[in-house]
């Protein structure tokens, strides 16, 4: 039962992070520059990756909780992911660097925020 609840959950995060896409295209299109879509692809993304370790999320659940020093990277790496990328190209200008591509690409955006979400549920429960 526990498998199938984690599978379904992933299953519907995918679901938000593929509609909120379509949505930030809409709004593109639209020159519309809600950052709503964009925040709900986060969070879903931040739950897909809480969910890919879905065995540490478990023992959580069974009491097994700590904190580790990973968490304050996971939370920065976090809320540095949920900075709209039309934010960023208004702080710095476009160019065609390294870091422009990190901060403003919306599918190397949300490889973080799942990133995070794995490092955040990792952090919880210190291996035994």
């Amino acid at each position: 039962m526990y498998a199938l609840c984690i599978a379904a959950g992933m299953i519907l995060a995918l679901y938000v992070i593929g509609d909120a896409h379509w949505e930030m295209e809409q709004a593109i299109q639209e020159n519309d520059q809600t950052p709503y879509p964009f925040l709900k692809m986060g969070l879903a993304g931040f739950l897909f990756g809480v969910l890919v370790e879905w065995r540490k999320l478990r023992s959580v659940f069974q009491g097994e909780i700590g904190v580790g020093w990973m968490m304050a990277p996971a939370i920065a790496l976090f809320l540095f992911c949920m900075v709209p990328s039309y934010y960023w190209l208004y702080l710095f200008g476009y160019s065609t660097g390294f870091f422009h591509n990190l901060l403003y690409n919306t599918e190397t955006n949300i490889a973080l925020v799942i990133l995070s979400g794995i490092l955040f549920t990792r952090s919880l429960r210190q291996n035994v």
